[in-house]
This record gives structure tokens, C-alpha cells and sequence, in this order.
């Protein structure tokens, strides 16, 4: 009688172990691809937001407050008072702008309520009608390399922080600083590294680009 032909358990086994290895060498690589094509676009959306920023402080004499409340507005409305809180999530009905990260995740927002109230000036010099700062005026966030590390921007009045893929675990002692509700955060390269994970993306805007900004768009008028 002529045997039946066919794969015995363990061949298929093998072939099964040998495609599952294959796999994995490719999926591997294009995780990677996805993630940093993720962070490049989620970089390029806040390079647009923060052109969005200085143009309405440009018409608005000042820069909105976080949105606190999850409806896409700045709280208050109309920067009235003063804002309600100091960080918030990004207010992108405000700036009418599509602002989510790479994740579909809404950026977060820190802003110095000196540059965002209703009140002429900060009380560094002689204040311009309808401004809420001064070509003097230093904001109150900064940015360090680390937890505790270097100084790498100081005196800021305004930044945008998206917390990348891992959005609810803080891994490092870098990520929690930047989640504490302090106006000190972290800015440091991405990393896998165990105990050193970061995957935030930390921009914001110089305070001297602002009151260059301004002056350029005529909303000052005296040195």
C-alpha cells in the first residue's frame, strides 16, 4: 500500500516556530516606524499651535487660559478675571485649530496667567493699553533636562506638553515631573531605557520671540 503523504506535527511545529519568528523581526521594526512617525507629526501640530498662539496674542493682547473643563474654550471665556487655572488642556475651539497629538490625545497647556488675564501689564514697567504683559515681563514656567537636572529654558510664559504613547503611566521620575501640576516639567530626549522611560513631547514659546512678535505686529508702541 502507498503511504499517505503529508507534515508531521513536529514540521509543522517548526514551520509555525520559523514564521512567528519572522514576524516578530518585522513587526518590531515597524512599531518603531509608527511611533516616530507618530512623534514627527505630533512635533509639526505644535509647531502650528504655537503659530496659532502668537497670532491671537497678536490680535488679543494676550494669551488664551487653559481649557479646563474639556469643551475646547478657554476658561473664562475672554480671559475675564483672570484664568480659572494655570494648566489645563489646550483651549482649540479658542484657537480654532484641530490640535490633537499623534495618539488622539488633547495636548495639555501651561500658561503664566500674567500673559493671559484681562489686566493691562505685569507691573515690570509702564503697561500698553490692551496688553497683559510687557516688553519686560518674565514668565514663570521652566523647562530642565531632567528631575532635578539643568536648567535648559527659563522664565517662559507659555507651553504645550503631549504624553505621548504612555499617556496614564508615569515610569520615570522625568514623566511624573511633568505631571505634578508644578510650573517645572522635563525636556529630554526619547527613551525605552528601564527606570529612565520618556516619551513626552515638550514645546513652548520663548518670551522674547513673543515680545518680538508684538512688536513687529505694532501692539507696542514704547520701549
Amino acid at each position: 500500500m502507498e503511504r499517505e503523504k503529508g507534515f508531521t506535527l513536529i514540521e509543522i511545529s517548526i514551520v509555525l516556530v520559523i514564521a512567528s519568528l519572522l514576524l516578530g523581526s518585522l513587526l518590531g521594526p515597524l512599531a518603531a516606524q509608527v511611533e516616530n512617525s507618530r512623534r514627527k507629526a505630533t512635533i509639526s501640530q505644535i509647531d502650528h499651535i504655537r503659530d496659532a498662539l502668537i497670532g491671537f496674542s497678536m490680535g488679543a493682547g494676550r494669551l488664551p487660559c487653559p481649557d479646563t473643563d474639556g469643551d475646547g474654550q478657554e476658561d473664562p471665556l475672554d480671559g475675564v478675571g483672570g484664568c480659572d487655572a494655570t494648566n489645563g488642556l489646550l483651549p482649540v475651539a479658542t484657537l480654532a485649530i484641530n490640535a490633537d497629538d499623534g495618539w488622539k490625545q488633547t495636548l495639555l497647556y501651561y500658561v503664566d496667567n500674567r500673559f493671559a488675564d484681562d489686566t493691562d501689564g505685569t507691573g515690570c514697567g509702564t503697561p500698553e493699553a490692551g496688553i497683559s504683559f510687557e516688553l519686560c515681563s518674565q514668565g514663570d514656567i521652566t523647562v530642565l533636562d531632567s528631575s532635578g537636572g539643568n536648567v535648559v529654558a527659563a522664565n517662559i510664559p507659555v507651553l504645550v506638553l503631549s504624553k505621548g504613547k504612555i499617556w496614564f503611566d508615569e515610569r520615570s521620575d522625568n514623566e511624573r515631573e511633568n505631571d505634578d501640576g508644578d510650573r517645572v516639567l522635563v525636556d529630554r530626549v526619547y527613551t525605552g531605557v528601564i527606570g529612565e522611560e520618556y516619551d513626552d513631547i515638550v514645546r513652548w514659546i520663548s518670551p522674547n520671540t513673543l515680545r518680538v512678535k508684538m512688536v513687529d505686529a505694532g501692539r507696542f508702541t514704547s520701549p
